[in-house]
């Protein structure tokens, strides 16, 4: 339980780190999520080349994102409740 914890706890820490990135390239390019999206997603405003390279690197990060979304949901396990047999003969049971 206690890794579980520790796991979720650095997950937190990971991604306030990437919201607070985020934020600042925000600030930088003095534009709000809606509109850099926009912007990445007008194909007119680019070269062939350029747009080419913007989507090669889109994929990129959307694999690397994938990749850690599968590697957190993999080294997270669900607590359960005890079973039966691993019950202790210690515990007394009340009604």
């Amino acid at each position: 339980m206690e890794e579980l914890s520790g796991e979720l706890l650095e997950q937190e820490k990971i991604l306030k780190e990437m919201v607070e990135k985020n934020r600042l390239l925000l600030d930088a390019l003095e534009m709000d999520e809606e509109e850099l999206d926009a912007t990445l997603s007008d194909r007119s405003r680019y070269t062939s080349e350029e747009w080419s390279a913007l989507q090669h690197h889109r994929e990129l990060l959307e694999k690397a994102v994938d990749k850690r979304i599968e590697a957190a949901k993999k080294t997270s396990k669900k607590p359960t409740q005890a079973k039966p047999s691993e019950i202790q003969g210690h515990w007394i049971f009340v009604r």
